[in-house]
């Protein structure tokens, strides 16, 4: 992962920490495909899965537009096979997508909550 990638992971996790989030794993890989961050929605007793999208600029489209179906669908598996090797329930997951944007100098942070909500046959 390069400096860009690794920062706007340590942004997302910040952001989401002061949030109330508890991050349980960072960068879970398996043959399937990798899981950027692992947390756990206290106020809502979730186990949440989320991608990080960021881009310096607006050349190549708006980060959440570079989040293919085939992405989804390996970050699907992923997160099935990371409740599968911990015994843990699917019951209470969500998949949220965090994108960042930088500006010249500025940061924007979005939190798009069940991301996935809309995607039929996926869950």
């Amino acid at each position: 992962m390069n400096k860009f990638g690794e920062f706007s992971e340590d942004m997302a996790c910040d952001y989401i920490a002061a949030r109330g989030f508890e991050i349980i794993e960072r960068n879970f890989r398996t043959r399937y495909g990798e899981i950027d961050i692992i947390a756990s929605d206290i106020a809502n007793n979730s186990t949440v899965f989320i991608e990080v999208k960021a881009r310096r600029g607006f050349n190549f489209g708006l980060p959440e537009e570079s989040l293919t179906q085939k992405k989804i669908m390996k970050i699907i598996k992923t997160a099935f096979y990371y409740l599968n090797s911990r015994n843990h329930s699917t019951e209470n997951i969500r998949f949220d997508v965090i994108t960042i944007k930088k500006d010249k100098n500025n940061y924007v942070i979005n939190h798009i909550k069940n991301a996935f909500e809309h995607i039929e046959g996926f869950l």
